[in-house]
């Protein structure tokens, strides 16, 4: 098995959250305005069965599912 020292895995875990779009778009439209809404993939909802959160870019509208 390989291993990292912490910094090493740190460094990682910031280079994710800086250099990746955490924002998927779907093909559901927005309830409030008809936009197409994005599922936000970088936060996992630990409810059973789990739950992401979905916002629309355009009027700010949010949801959970």
């Amino acid at each position: 098995m390989n291993t990292i020292n912490w910094e090493d895995f740190m460094n990682g875990i910031a280079e994710l959250n800086t250099n990746n779009n955490f924002e998927e778009p779907t093909n559901i439209k927005c309830p409030k305005c008809g936009e197409l809404i994005f599922k936000i993939t970088n936060q996992v909802y630990t409810t059973y069965p789990p739950k992401y959160k979905y916002k629309c870019k355009n009027c700010k509208w949010e949801g959970y599912a």
